[in-house]
């Protein structure tokens, strides 16, 4: 059976006669005998068993942070304003299993959860810049420079966590007679995900062909125009020389090490304008009139705009999406 022990304090706190109210929160989890699914031994070919067993143990700790007021209160004017704050720290304590295979750690690294990291981890192998010949370079086990796929689990490296270490919101209201403009920042950072839009060329196994061939048709990271095009490029890019599937230089180890290298784990903190909202409320003269209760009729502006600490972290998370313009009409009866 899973186990666990959670330890909570919490502090409520209203200052000023209630123009600021917050609260801050303390806890700290502790996790034993947690069920996870876990990849068993190679059967037949290549595939592998899963099923759940009381694996292992993992600690949360954090502090949440609320702190809202009202900056300005006049009688037709009002500003509000609101933060939120959120810390976690994840970190698992003990396991029994490991991967038997290092590609296992790559894909699964929560199937096998290592004793120290988060749970919720990234493992990629060490990035060595590009040969002389423009060709992906790691470090294996023994820190030495390889351009093949090293097989052994110890030169697989932590890269970082997929969930935020820090969190939250700020919104701020401004009212003036029956006219309302707010606005919600969002906010998270600490976390990290595997680039998987490549400046590189695609490539798949064609039994017709008896080999890889290259894949034309789907898209290619803009960035590969920097690419290594000659012998000292290697000096001032990261970028692999591009290698054609057909031809006898292709090497299929490279794009696996350059996809699974942490140079291509992205830093993916960001800063959100998640909403945009201005409101206009009817006199209550005119409701009367009209026979209603009140009415309103506001324009919103939803994920307005993304801040994001690359372009290629902006497209991983949705940034270049359009926002959504929003207009409607609120009448109570």
């Amino acid at each position: 059976w899973e186990k666990t022990t959670t330890t909570n304090i919490g502090v409520d706190f209203s200052l000023l006669r209630n123009r600021v109210n917050g609260s801050i929160d303390f806890y700290n989890k502790q996790g034993k005998d947690l069920l996870a699914n876990t990849m068993g031994v190679p059967t037949e070919g290549f595939g592998y068993n899963t099923y759940s067993i009381n694996n292992g143990e993992m600690r949360n700790r954090g502090v949440e942070v609320s702190l809202s007021g009202d900056v300005i209160r006049s009688q037709d004017f009002a500003w509000n304003a609101s933060f939120i704050y959120g810390h976690n720290k994840n970190k698992v304590t003990y396991v029994n299993v490991e991967a038997p295979i290092y590609i296992l750690q790559l894909d699964y690294p929560e199937a096998y959860p290592r004793i120290g990291n988060p749970y919720n981890a990234i493992y990629a192998y060490q990035w060595a810049g590009l040969s002389d010949r423009g060709i992906p370079q790691v470090y294996d086990s023994e820190g030495n420079i390889t351009t093949s796929n090293p097989s052994e689990l110890d030169a697989i490296i932590y890269a970082g966590s997929t969930v935020p270490t820090h969190s939250g919101s700020f919104g701020s209201t401004f009212s003036y007679k029956n006219l309302e403009l707010s606005f919600l920042l969002t906010y998270e950072t600490g976390h990290k995900a595997r680039n998987t839009f490549l400046p590189m060329l695609g490539s798949a196994y064609s039994s017709a062909a008896g080999g890889y061939i290259t894949s034309l048709g789907s898209a290619v990271n803009a960035a590969i125009e920097d690419r290594w095009k000659q012998a000292g490029d290697e000096s001032h890019t990261d970028i692999p020389r591009v290698v054609f599937a057909e031809s006898p230089d292709y090497l299929y180890d490279s794009g696996m090490i350059y996809q699974y290298a942490d140079i291509n784990v992205l830093d993916m903190g960001n800063v959100r304008f998640s909403n945009i909202a201005l409101a206009y409320r009817l006199p209550a003269s005119l409701c009367q009139k009209l026979q209603l209760r009140n009415a309103r009729v506001q324009f919103n502006v939803e994920n307005a705009y993304t801040f994001a600490r690359s372009k290629d972290a902006k497209y991983m998370m949705g940034g270049y999406t359009a926002p959504n313009f929003v207009c409607g009409l609120y009448l109570n009866f």
